[in-house]
């Protein structure tokens, strides 16, 4: 009988050569199969102006020769670019990607992994997070496939990852690594990005809104080309991040920051001694609660020292308001927090960051008292004396164009902007005066 067996095996063997399984078809490849069909390339065109013709071309010796041919001092050009996205919602024909990849862009094409092309429209935007929203309509015979996301706050450092995109022009390329670390932050001209996932999968110029995958295929974070020292690393939106910001855009247009009501400063020797002698490695201290409904329900307490937003250490001031800057006002933010001595995890209702304060906060730190002006920029309507401003030059009629690159046409921006540079101990601001502008320091 076990001749039989043996010799039933060995013919089982010879005429199934994959009977244990092809061992090309690695996990990775799984996942290319399993989600690749999700991940699209982008191409967008974007009109541009040419700089203004240098002053010495309007010189009659320059005239005599070339006429009008400089008497328009701009000229404009059509530049193309390329980047990714990931389909995460089918039914509605939702994209996700980076805003540097859209912004500014006149025309948007996607291009779904079977050659199919459709014009995209912006649904929003937001450049602090770099996510943007596209969408698409895909006609009832041409399904799309969408991804599934994963919870970002249970990320495995070192776990294998599977980035896919469109890397200068090369649609469709798959690349591998593992999570090298989380919670990173890194600064790109005036703008510092938070809370990234670190990975040394090649993500270059083009991956730019594709993808980053768990050995599962799901979705654990939107790919971000924004550092440009960057080799051999790449850099991540976590997933749950940039579904705030998506879900935010699509309901409200805009990406609205949460506020939990409360000030915090940042720690010295003393106060990180805690635990019978043991010393805090991070964290900030509550100094001031502002929302009197939050003082009410005592569910923090100046004194209280927080060391987690969500399951990210803060460490800082600036620190702290950008995490929870990563939520929206419909979100609950657990808190971990050590009060004299005792480690709690407290959920905190966040709500939307009131005007009236911002505004409070604009006059007691800079002297300034603006309004609104054409949706464009804040027009300065008083300077107190003796302030930051005054010192400055600044006077009424000055106009506040932006603050560390971040326009402030609207009351909810400028205040978003201005408290993120306090937190971060000032900034840049562009003020523009008649047919002047400059660009001061605070």
């Amino acid at each position: 009988m076990s001749r039989i067996l043996l010799l039933f095996l060995i013919i089982y063997l010879a005429i199934t050569p994959n009977a244990f399984g092809d061992p090309r078809r690695t996990p990775v490849v799984e996942v290319v199969e399993k989600v690749g069909g999700a991940v699209v390339n982008i191409s967008t065109v974007t009109v541009k102006q040419t700089q203004s013709v240098p002053f010495v071309f309007n010189d009659p010796v320059f005239q005599e020769f070339f006429g009008n041919f400089f008497r328009d001092p701009r000229r404009t050009y059509r530049a193309r670019s390329l980047g990714s996205g990931v389909i995460i919602d089918c039914r509605q024909g939702h994209i996700l990607t980076n805003t540097h990849v859209v912004d500014g862009a006149t025309e948007i094409t996607v291009f779904t992994s079977n050659n199919r092309s459709y014009t995209a429209t912006l649904i929003g935007l937001d450049r602090r997070s770099d996510i943007a929203v596209l969408g698409i309509q895909a006609s009832p015979g041409e399904p799309l496939q969408c991804i599934r996301p994963f919870d970002s706050d249970h990320i495995l450092i070192g776990e294998p990852v599977v980035a896919i995109g469109n890397p200068f022009g090369f649609s469709n390329t798959v690349t591998t690594g593992i999570v090298s670390a989380t919670g990173r932050s890194i600064q790109d001209n005036d703008r510092m990005f938070n809370n990234l996932i670190q990975t040394d999968t090649m993500i270059n110029p083009g991956n730019s809104g594709g993808p980053l995958l768990n050995i599962n295929g799901d979705l654990i974070g939107i790919n971000t080309a924004i550092y440009r020292n960057a080799q051999g690393i790449g850099f991540a939106i976590p997933s749950n991040k940039a579904l705030r910001v998506y879900r935010s855009l699509v309901r409200h247009g805009r990406v609205e920051r949460a506020w939990i009501g409360i000030e915090v400063q940042e720690l010295n020797e003393q106060m990180r001694t805690v635990f019978g002698g043991h010393t805090l490695p991070y964290g900030v201290l509550v100094s001031r609660i502002i929302d009197q409904q939050l003082a009410a329900q005592r569910l923090l307490q100046p004194q209280d020292i927080i060391i987690q937003v969500g399951n990210i250490p803060v460490s800082s001031e600036a620190d702290f308001l950008e995490q929870v800057g990563d939520y929206t006002p419909d979100d609950t933010i657990t808190l971990t927090i050590v009060r004299r001595g005792e480690l709690l995890r407290i959920p905190v209702a966040a709500r939307s960051l009131p005007i009236e304060y911002g505004l409070k906060v604009l006059e007691e730190w800079l002297g300034l008292r603006v309004e609104p002006y054409q949706q464009r920029a804040m027009q300065i309507k008083e300077v107190l004396r003796r302030s930051w401003g005054d010192k400055t030059g600044l006077v009424q009629g000055d106009f506040i164009m932006s603050i560390n690159g971040q326009e402030v046409g609207t009351l909810p921006r400028l205040v978003e902007a201005l408290l993120a540079a306090r937190a971060q101990g000032g900034g840049k601001m562009e003020i523009r005066r008649g047919h002047g502008s400059a660009v001061v320091q605070f």
